[in-house]
C-alpha cells in the first residue's frame, strides 16, 4: 500500500516537471500539443509542464555496424562474398525522431541494397581497387541522407570469389 503511494506522489510530480537535461552526445525536440515542434540542445531545456510538451531524445555520436556477409554477382558474371563495416551518424535529428520508425533497420537496408547496386555495376577488378569503397560510401551516403542519416565511412571486410550451388529439394 505504501509503495503504490509513492508511486502516486512521484507520477503527480512529474506532471509538474518543466525542464529536460539532454547529455552532451544527445540531441532531442519537444512537440507541444502534437504540433509545434522545437529542437532541444545539449544541456538544460525548458518545458511546459502537464505534460503539454513530449520530448523525444536521440544519441547522435557516430557508431559502427559491420554487415553480415552477401553473396553478390558483379558485372563481369563473377559470385563473389563481401562483407563491410559502416560508420553512420545521425545528421536530420527531426525527420529521424518524427518520420523515421526504424532508423537502424534503414541503414541496414540502406547499406545492403546500395552495396548490391554498387557490386552489380562493378567488374572484379573494380571491387579489388582501393577506390570501391569510396564509391559504395558514396552510394550509401545519399540514400541514408534521405532519411537523416550520414554515412561517414566504409571499409571492407572480406572480399572473395566463390562457386556457388544451389540443391532443389522437393
Amino acid at each position: 500500500m505504501f509503495d503504490r503511494l509513492i508511486d502516486l506522489l512521484l507520477n503527480f510530480t512529474e506532471l509538474f516537471k518543466c525542464w529536460t537535461i539532454l547529455q552532451p552526445f544527445e540531441r532531442g525536440v519537444a512537440v507541444t500539443l502534437g504540433t509545434r515542434i522545437r529542437p532541444l540542445n545539449p544541456g538544460f531545456n525548458w518545458l511546459w509542464p502537464l505534460a503539454i510538451d513530449h520530448v523525444h531524445k536521440i544519441n547522435v555520436v557516430p557508431t559502427t555496424e559491420n554487415l553480415s556477409l552477401q553473396t553478390l554477382t558483379t558485372k563481369d558474371a563473377f559470385t563473389v562474398i563481401i562483407g563491410i563495416t559502416v560508420k553512420w551518424k545521425v545528421s536530420d535529428v527531426e525527420k529521424i525522431l518524427l518520420e523515421v520508425e526504424d532508423y537502424e533497420g534503414v541503414v541496414l537496408d540502406t547499406c545492403y541494397g546500395q552495396l548490391g547496386d554498387v557490386v552489380a555495376q562493378s567488374t572484379w577488378e573494380e571491387l579489388m581497387s582501393p577506390e570501391f569503397p569510396s564509391r559504395a560510401c558514396t552510394a550509401m551516403r545519399y540514400r541514408a541522407g534521405r532519411a537523416g542519416i550520414n554515412v561517414l565511412n566504409v571499409n571492407l571486410t572480406d572480399l572473395a570469389k566463390v562457386k556457388t550451388y544451389r540443391m532443389v529439394t522437393e
